[in-house]
This record gives C-alpha cells, structure tokens and sequence, in this order.
C-alpha cells in the first residue's frame, strides 16, 4: 500500500518504519526499535546525552503511552543494551546493538 495525502498519520509512519533501510528487520516491527529510532532523532548534549524532557516527550506522543510505560520501557532498552540511563540527566543510546 502507498500511503496518500489522505492516508492517517499512524499508518504514514509504520509504513516508514517498515521500509527504512537503516533498521534491521528484527527491530522494524517491535516497540523498542521503533522508541530507539525516535530518541536518535532527538538533540544531545555534548556528552551525547538525551535530557529527560525530551526523551518522555518524543516515546508517550509516539507511541500513545504513560511516563510510567515510558520508564518500563527505558530500563528495559537499558537491559537489553541499547542505552544508558544517566541519572538525572537523561539517557545515551549505545553502540553494543
């Protein structure tokens, strides 16, 4: 399906995620590949950190979740090793993935 003008936004934006090239297959379809790949678009420090505000603002209005599940889903990119949550500051996405 080739997404139109008239095409609602959410649908526009899976289509994208599924055809980035840059996105491994295996993380196209799942939430932490698609959080992951918004917070990358996000501006950092010069300690390449993402500030908390930001980080909360970009994963609830993309994904329509709490700050709660927001946080649920942060230590869990954290286990996994894709980030690194910098207290009090904000997070820095690794390189191990």
């Amino acid at each position: 399906m080739k997404p139109t003008d008239e095409t609602p936004e959410w649908i526009k934006l899976i289509d994208s995620i599924i055809n980035d090239k840059n996105i491994e297959t295996s993380d196209k379809l799942s939430i932490s590949g698609i959080a992951i790949e918004r917070m990358k678009k996000l501006p950092k420090t010069n300690d390449d950190i993402i500030r908390f505000p930001n980080v909360f603002h970009k994963i609830c209005s993309s994904l329509q979740i709490s700050k709660k599940d927001a946080w649920e889903l942060l230590f869990q990119l954290q286990k996994e090793g894709y980030i690194q949550i910098v207290p009090y500051q904000g997070i820095k996405i690794t390189n191990q993935k």
